[in-house]
């Protein structure tokens, strides 16, 4: 391998040219002169043949001749050519591209969990205001009892009732994570079904009807009845 700074020689594109135009009038002279020659002879033999029949012509060396330079000086011109696209300085040579590998990395976006809430249902009062109690009269502020919820530990709470022919809304004093507000109805038999309004869970009187002194409501916290919360009242 040449070395690194080391220059290769490049012919001049000026003296190519010329010594093409050299080589192309060189020939084309010397083809002259022999075709001059070759005329002469002619004449010799054509005077010492002259009863003989006259032979069919042929090219004339000096077309050959002629055609030889030019040729020659086509080949010249082709191996200028090649010489000067071989010859190359050091600043020609290819250089190998760096290559470079980019990684795109996509950002994630954070997992959001989004907690629905629960379906609120909240029963309406169709009745005529200040209708009839339905079933046992509870309406009333001087409630007291307690509420137990799965989990947490029971709490003593008072409680206020108010009714509407059928229509029953409990509010109570309860600090826990729900059982403060029950909307429902109270069936003419004493039994009662409300909403909470917190998570939505229906509470009944299961164990027992209301009467107008005591309301014992459950909600059943799992599919086998096993977990209750309970909210009872009594005055």
């Amino acid at each position: 391998m040449q070395a690194k700074n080391q220059k290769l020689w490049r012919p001049n594109p000026v003296f190519t040219a010329l010594l093409i135009l050299c080589l192309s009038v060189l020939n084309v002279h010397v083809g002259t002169g022999w075709a001059k020659d070759d005329d002469v002879k002619e004449d010799v033999d054509t005077t010492e043949k002259q009863d003989t029949q006259p032979q069919p012509k042929k090219t004339s060396s000096s077309s050959k001749l002629l055609y030889s330079g030019i040729g020659v000086a086509a080949v010249a011109a082709v191996a200028a050519v090649a010489a000067g696209a071989g010859g190359s300085s050091d600043s020609d040579e290819a250089t190998p591209a760096d290559t470079t590998t980019t990684t795109t990395t996509t950002p994630t976006k954070p997992t959001t969990t989004t907690t629905s809430k629960p379906k609120i249902i909240t029963p309406k009062d169709k009745n005529p205001a200040g209708s009839d109690p339905v079933g046992a009269d509870i309406a009333g502020k001087d409630w007291t009892g307690m509420i137990d919820l799965v989990g947490f530990q029971g709490e003593n709470i008072t409680a206020t009732v108010t009714q509407n022919g059928n229509y029953v809304v409990i509010t109570t004093s309860s600090h826990q994570k729900y059982g403060q507000k029950l909307v429902g109805n109270i069936a003419p038999d004493g039994f009662m079904k409300l909403y909470d309004q917190r998570t939505g869970e229906d509470w009944t009187t299961h164990y027992g009807n209301a009467t107008s002194t005591k309301i014992d409501l459950y909600d059943f916290v799992d599919n086998n009845y096993n977990d209750v919360d309970r909210i009872l009242l009594q005055r």
